[in-house]
């Protein structure tokens, strides 16, 4: 196998010593609960002649009949404990204790190993000379301070987090036995499907480091969450965003599927990387009382079947829980589209049905959703599907334009005549004939590749619309806007022959896409090298060649 998980020794993350420091211990009131907070430092590890110490904040809820279950919680990447304090607050009052830690060099936590790039792909050595295991690491330190509480039962321990702490979630449940249930937040696996794509998670690698190098290829060996999701043998419960700008959509397909064990999803429609979806907690609660307290097991959502119809794409689903709606999330194949939500109609005994009806032919994605009757809140969702549409309504499109086409030759002979003059004309007249293709080559510049991430990949426009469109509240028209212009410029262009409408043209994209990667380098300043690609180059420089173009008629 590619992967390799064999080198935690989780038997020294149990038994060595923890030194543990007591700073501050309060009471605060939540409506009427009440907690106790406890600040603490406990000792890690000792790396090249360091000792770590992290720094945790333990929450225990009073009023409650002891031991109770607990639950680790690590923040994400660049962030601190504080950032889950609100997220552990709810769950603590539900009558949970919660450990909450700084990573290393994160928060209070001493300020070693570094967080940087380098540190994080750092597998010299080995992999524990990545900042990924010493943040695994502290985290079964962390299990290893809960079980010297008093008032924590040991045998009902779980871990979640967002992000950086969601892939550790995965790692941790994976080979800490320990855990016996894991909530990972906005993380899954397939790195390289999520470098490739272009995602924020190539800003984790240094610059100048190539994605083919021997050091990213050593630490998808030790880290890729794929290959801990596909060794889990305990409760799963997975949170996600359609839009996730680190974490692709593939990619938290492929690790939902490997995962072997009793699992479920949530996956957050139109939602993104930074913060929690609403719902997600009350899922959380819900999970958790079923794996420790005995409680109702979440409910499943499934996709039966999928059917063409003339029209669309019928899908059929159930649902294991009695008065429920689902719902089915879906998107076309347009770059950028935003996720649409219809609701299924009950067919028989929790058995539902719903037809889509895509505005045109091609891809369509979708996954179910159930909705608690109660809340009013999706609950859990089932695994995203892809698949191929032809729609009548683009077959009566193709056929449409084809009588169009006979009735302009039978009874239009002065249209058709016209439209072959344009050509001609254009094709006698080198000058047009050249402008002609500078613009369409400009506005082809936009679907190759467009821009350049060095060492890393290249995107498309469109592709870099279909990833980051969410984010900048750009879809689904920063994918249309492009070809709408193109096309009235150039049909304007080439209907009128009147040069101003390709000049336009092609000026404006060639503005956009050097203003666009100018403000894009600024933004990733020593993090990323973002330069034009072959079709950001091409849409560039156009101008200047129509510029060239028009010096040489000129001389004629």
């Amino acid at each position: 196998s590619f992967y390799d998980t064999s080198f935690w020794n989780i038997t020294k993350a149990i038994n060595d010593p923890l030194n543990i420091t007591t700073i501050n211990s309060e009471i605060r009131s939540y409506d009427d609960a009440f907690i106790n907070f406890t600040d603490i430092f406990f000792f890690s590890e000792s790396y090249n002649n360091v000792d770590i110490y992290i720094f945790a904040e333990i929450l225990i809820p009073l009023n409650f009949s002891y031991p109770l279950p607990a639950i680790l919680i690590i923040h994400g990447y660049g962030g601190s404990h504080s950032s889950f304090v609100d997220f552990a607050v709810e769950i603590v009052k539900q009558g949970y204790i919660a450990i909450l830690i700084d990573a290393p060099d994160s928060g209070q936590s001493t300020p070693y190993p570094s967080k940087a790039p380098e540190s994080l792909i750092n597998t010299t050595n080995g992999p524990q000379d990545s900042y990924f295991y010493h943040v695994a690491w502290a985290g079964m330190r962390a299990i290893s301070v809960l079980e010297k509480i008093p008032q924590v039962d040991k045998d009902r321990i779980a871990v979640t987090g967002g992000s950086m702490g969601g892939i550790m979630s995965f790692i941790i449940g994976a080979v800490d036995p320990r855990v016996k249930a894991i909530v990972p937040i906005v993380a899954g696996g397939n790195f390289v499907d999520c470098f490739l794509s272009g995602t924020l998670a190539m800003a984790l690698t240094t610059p100048n480091t190539s994605l083919d190098s021997e050091k990213i290829t050593n630490f998808l060996r030790y880290f890729d969450v794929y290959a801990y999701a596909s060794k889990l043998k305990i409760p799963t419960l997975m949170l996600s965003s359609t839009n996730d700008e680190y974490f692709t959509l593939i990619g938290l397909n492929d690790t939902f599927a490997i995962i072997p064990s009793e699992k479920w999803w949530f996956l957050a429609p139109n939602w993104h990387h930074f913060s929690a979806y609403p719902g997600w907690i009350k899922t959380s609660i819900r999970f958790l009382d079923y794996i420790f307290k005995n409680g109702t097991p979440l409910p499943h959502v499934d996709i039966e079947s999928v059917s063409n119809t003339a029209f669309g794409i019928t899908v059929y689903g159930k649902s294991s829980l009695e008065n429920s709606n689902i719902w089915i999330v879906w998107r076309s194949g347009l770059p950028g589209d935003v996720w649409k939500l219809d609701r299924m109609t009950e067919c028989n005994n929790n058995h539902f049905s719903v037809t889509i009806v895509p505005t045109f032919s091609g891809k369509v994605t979708f996954y179910l959703a159930l909705e608690d009757p109660t809340t009013g809140l999706f609950i859990v969702t089932t695994h995203v599907k892809t698949i191929f549409v032809i729609t009548s309504q683009a077959l009566l499109a193709i056929v449409a334009l084809l009588i169009s086409l006979l009735g302009l030759i039978y009874f239009e002979k002065d249209v058709l005549s016209s439209f072959r003059n344009v050509l001609l004309y254009f094709s006698k007249k080198t000058n047009y004939y050249c402008t002609f293709g500078l613009t369409v080559l400009s506005f082809g510049g936009l679907w190759i590749d467009w821009i350049v991430f060095v060492n890393k990949t290249s995107l498309s426009f469109f592709t870099f619309v279909e990833r980051y469109g969410n984010t900048f509240k750009v879809n689904p028209w920063g994918s249309v806007l492009p070809v709408v212009i193109f096309s009235f410029l150039f049909l304007s262009y080439l209907f009128t022959k009147r040069k101003v409408f390709s000049y336009s043209l092609v000026i404006t994209f060639s503005l956009f896409t050097l203003v666009f990667v100018m403000l894009l380098r600024n933004i990733t300043t020593d993090v990323l090298i973002v330069i034009p690609g072959i079709g950001g180059f091409i849409t560039i420089l156009s101008p200047l060649f129509l510029v060239v173009n028009e010096l040489a008629i000129f001389r004629k």
